[in-house]
């Protein structure tokens, strides 16, 4: 009968404890822990090519979902949705498209395929915003990130709405201030990596006989030095 007593004393008690618990931080949301894996990349690689860190970090949340598409998953790694081949490596995705209109309409379509994240990011930064047709949205061509992502809407994705999600997940994240310069990336269990130069396109192959010599030589610009977490 005692035991029975302490027992549920000791129930109580334990009861107690928890129901005045000190109040703690709530913990971080997947979306919040997706944006601080590759913000500090995303950052650097902006500062270095004339782009807005918080219009690049908002299309991986966009064209990933976090990270939790199927297409940024293992073995594509891709967070952006860019289509074609990295390094002959691709992988075909059914999708929907804007017609222009509002529309949707399904179709199938070959992406790249990246080892990682790092590759992902480095690829968008380096290659695909330095194509010439995106050169509005480069930060020396711009006032702010909504003339930029006005200008992505309907060159990079055919949603008409995209300027829209870009600049509401900018504010609700309060991403520009990744847009702020800042010093040399420390980051835990550093990794130095280089990526090889990404597969030439029909479109790159387009610029070149147009005489735009110097987007071929940018094309094999690599981010070096770049610390990246182990995923």
């Amino acid at each position: 009968m005692k035991r029975k007593i302490i027992r549920a004393l000791i129930v109580s008690l334990s009861m107690l404890s928890l129901l005045f618990q000190p109040i703690t931080a709530q913990e971080k949301s997947k979306e919040e822990l997706f944006i601080e894996k590759i913000a500090p990349f995303a950052q650097e690689l902006a500062r270095e090519n004339d782009l807005y860190a918080s219009i690049m970090i908002a299309q991986a949340c966009q064209e990933s979902g976090f990270g939790t598409s199927s297409l940024s998953q293992e073995p594509t790694n891709n967070l952006f949705g860019v289509k074609g081949l990295y390094n002959g490596q691709g992988k075909t995705f059914t999708t929907k498209e804007d017609d222009g209109e509002g529309g949707l309409y399904e179709i199938k379509s070959t992406f790249r395929a990246y080892p990682s994240y790092l590759e992902s990011l480095v690829d968008y930064a380096t290659v695909v915003l330095k194509k010439p047709i995106y050169y509005g949205a480069w930060k020396s061509n711009t006032n702010s990130y909504q003339q930029a992502t006005k200008h992505l809407t309907g060159l990079y994705a055919s949603d008409t709405k995209y300027f829209e999600r870009l600049d509401n997940l900018i504010e609700r994240f309060q991403l520009t201030k990744y847009d702020k310069e800042t010093g040399t990336l420390v980051l835990p269990m550093p990794v130095i990596q280089t990526v090889a130069k990404t597969e030439v396109t029909k479109n790159e192959i387009i610029c070149s006989e147009k005489g735009i010599s110097e987007f071929e030589r940018n094309n094999t610009k690599v981010l070096r030095d770049v610390y990246l977490s182990k995923k």
